[in-house]
This record gives structure tokens, sequence and C-alpha cells, in this order.
């Protein structure tokens, strides 16, 4: 499975444009990167982020967001692919797998954000994220030189995961810049 999925995120990769980067930032204007910066920020998905756009400002205003995508195109996977680049860092991913994997990490999600925040922000953004309705999952950490994503079974998150996408932050640089010619 971790080849599969591996193959399927580095194609996808080649096939977006950089529109498809640029439309991806959701807060371009406040000076809010797509990259992951920081090892150690905890990654964050938003479900129901893009219409509560209005209540993350107030936390973006209160530095508690490093970094802030839309997943477009290419879903979870490519969004965390392309911070990684961006970002020049890896990620270490573990999620509970409530749909098939494939629509889990490919979907197409445009009312979902993943964010970043510091470890010591987490508590107040969790907060906040409560107060203001907002459904999130903690994902996991920047660091590492490759994404890495993990899927646990439904019901058994205390079990081994399944290590379902692998690949060096290199490599998916040279996928996504190698077809930008």
């Amino acid at each position: 499975m971790e080849r599969e999925y591996s193959v399927k995120l580095l194609q996808t990769l080649a096939a977006l444009d950089n529109k498809e980067l640029t439309e991806r930032n959701i807060f371009a204007a406040q000076a809010c990167t797509l990259d992951f910066a920081n090892e150690g920020d905890i990654i964050i998905l938003l479900e129901n982020g893009v219409a509560k756009q209005q209540e993350l400002q107030r936390a973006l205003n209160n530095k508690l967001i490093n970094s802030a995508q839309l997943l477009g195109e290419g879903g979870l996977a490519v969004a965390l692919a392309l911070a990684c680049v961006a970002g020049d860092v890896g990620a270490v991913i573990h999620m509970i797998e409530n749909k098939p994997g494939e629509v889990l990490l490919f979907e197409k999600s445009p009312d979902k954000i993943i964010l970043t925040t510091e470890e010591n922000n987490v508590a107040e953004l969790i907060r906040y994220l409560t107060v203001s309705g907002i459904s999130f999952t903690r994902l996991g950490t920047v660091g590492a030189n490759e994404l890495e994503i993990n899927l646990y079974r439904q019901g058994c998150y205390s079990g081994q995961p399944s290590s379902v996408i692998k690949v060096p932050v290199a490599e998916l640089r040279k996928k996504w810049q190698g077809e930008k010619k």
C-alpha cells in the first residue's frame, strides 16, 4: 500500500500547476505561508475551516497559526507534500482510517484546511477552535526529511499503524519542480 499511495502522490504533484498552489493560500494577504517552516510545529486539520475563515482570522492575528493551506486538488496528501516542499522539511502524520485510504488521502476537500502552530500554542488554539465551533483533528508534527503518513484502523489507534506514504522531501521537490519547466 505504501508504494501505491506514494506513487499516486508523486504523480499528482507532477500534474499540479503553479496556479493551483496560489489558490491554496487561504491567508495570503496576511503573510501566512503554505510551508511547514518550523520543526516541531503541530499539524492540525480543520474540517469546516473555510466556512469559519472570519473566526480563524482572530487566531491568525494572535499569532496562533504559522501556516495554513486549503485542501485542493489531490487532497490531504498533496497539501502535506506541498507544505513539506515549500518549507524544505518533512512531517510525520498519524491518522485514523475512518474512510478508505485513497479517499482519506486524495479526495479534494475545499472546505478543509491544514494549519500549523507551535507546540506551546496548541492548547490555546484548540480552546479557540472549540469555542468557534471548528471541528479539528491533530495530525502530526513537522520535522524529519520525509513525509510519512501512517494510518490506524478505526477503533485501533493503539495498534500498529500502516505506513501508507513515506517519501523523502527531496523526491517530492524533484517531482514538483521537474515537471514545471
